[in-house]
């Protein structure tokens, strides 16, 4: 993660009751700062991804995956397929999801060769 500008050790935790890491990425400005988190969802495919406007199937690697802006644009995610019933949330959030959605995409690369 480190080659995203990510600074400092993950914090573990969970957000929406899933397990989860979170890494701060520090730009120059407060407003141009965000936090790249990521989710395990065990049981909640690519299919139950609940987002606000579009959801765009796209291919990280050798998975299908799911590009789309989190609930209230909130934030923008990359969803990994791990199984048809399960998979992994690459996601960003700060000033402006839409601005966040390359640096998701390039997160997702980074996480897709380390899942099962």
């Amino acid at each position: 993660m480190s080659s995203l500008g990510v600074t400092g050790e993950p914090k573990e935790g969970t957000s929406k009751s899933v397990p989860s890491c979170q890494w701060r990425v520090t730009k120059a400005s407060v407003k141009d700062s965000y936090t790249i988190a990521v989710g395990i969802y065990e049981r909640r495919g690519l299919k139950d991804i609940v987002a606000s406007g579009q959801i765009q199937k796209i291919q990280v690697g050798s998975r299908q995956a799911a590009q789309y802006l989190g609930e209230g644009g909130a934030h923008c995610a990359v969803a990994l397929e791990v199984t048809a019933s399960s998979r992994v949330d690459v996601l960003a959030t700060g000033d402006s999801a839409d601005k966040l959605c390359g640096p998701v995409l390039e997160a997702a690369k980074l996480v897709e060769p380390e899942l099962p």
